[in-house]
């Protein structure tokens, strides 16, 4: 009869036991560009660049020392082949031992001559836009200048994102959200010198999250927010 009630009684309490469930996920995709972009937000007129992204528009003066550079090549290597075909000609008109030392050195300069002529390709001149290896650089040395002399902000982020849900018999489910980020950065002059290296954590406090709520409208899924009159414009 004893055990009976024990259990009963068991049972019975367990039906107002809260039932909790913990769970957590690491986001690392978007983590760095999520944190450069709010430290940007914060304090936009001590950024000279953010690195990866929109890097400026183009510099028609540094797109024009390099289109320079490479006309200058372009004469360079035009030069080199005559001078490589009158080789070839002594090559040619010489025997025995002449003949072969003319020749290697004239087949040494004639790969050296392939690799210039890759390397030009390799540029595409006659491209525009991002498409072009020629216009890329100019862009990023453009860039270069820009940010020129200022200190380096590197860093290393991990954010994590933890849910609690709690299980009630009467009250039934409720969610929290909360979150972690763990911070530590160095920041480095132009030289490479360290200037100064720090860690920072910080953990968020626990929101409640109305699993009861009303659904959310036709408004929010499209990206509108409702007028007042509750009808779309």
């Amino acid at each position: 009869m004893v055990p009976a009630l024990v259990r009963a009684g068991a049972d019975t309490a367990a039906l107002f036991k809260s039932d909790v469930t913990a769970s957590g996920i690491a986001y690392g995709d978007g983590a760095r560009a999520l944190f450069v972009s709010a430290l940007a937000e914060s304090c936009p007129q001590r950024f000279a660049g953010l690195g990866n992204g929109y890097l400026g528009e183009l510099d028609p003066a540094q797109h024009e020392r390099l289109f320079g550079r490479l006309r200058t090549l372009a004469t360079h290597r035009a030069e080199y082949a005559n001078r490589i075909a009158q080789l070839q000609k002594l090559a040619d008109a010489a025997k025995g031992e002449d003949k072969k030392e003319l020749a290697g050195v004239a087949g040494a300069a004639g790969a050296v001559l392939k690799t210039v002529d890759a390397y030009i390709d390799s540029l595409e001149p006659g491209e525009t836009g991002e498409r072009s290896p020629l216009y890329n650089a100019a862009r990023y040395l453009g860039y270069a200048s820009r940010t020129a002399g200022v200190p380096v902000l590197d860093f290393d982020l991990r954010l994590e994102g933890m849910s609690i849900v709690r299980d009630k018999l009467f009250t039934g489910q409720t969610l929290r959200l909360s979150g972690v980020a763990l911070l530590w950065y160095r920041l480095h002059a132009a030289d490479g010198s360290l200037r100064l290296a720090k860690t920072v954590r910080r953990i968020a406090r626990p929101i409640e999250v109305d699993l009861k709520g009303e659904a959310a409208g036709g408004a929010f899924w499209d990206g509108l927010e409702a007028p007042a009159t509750g009808t779309r414009p």
